[in-house]
């Protein structure tokens, strides 16, 4: 996959996990079973804060595919 086609591919993931993330602060639950037949759990406060890390490790791939101040990285030379 080249450069150009990765960094649209973490945008995209990004953007949809950040919307995911804005749904449960106005108020969305993730409720989930750990197996069939075992009680339903609210997993809410661990989904969002699973959601929030890898955000942080998608952006910082990005980042280094494309730094946001490219010009900054040419000076000096």
């Amino acid at each position: 996959m080249d450069r150009l086609a990765r960094i649209t591919e973490l945008s995209g993931e990004i953007r949809s996990r950040r919307l995911f993330c804005e749904f449960i602060e106005s108020g969305g639950r993730v409720i989930a079973s750990e197996s069939d037949g075992a009680p339903w759990t609210d997993v809410t406060a661990a989904t969002v804060a699973r959601e929030c890390r890898r955000i942080e490790a998608l952006e910082r791939t990005r980042r280094r595919l494309m730094p946001e101040d490219p010009a900054r990285h040419d000076r000096g030379r």
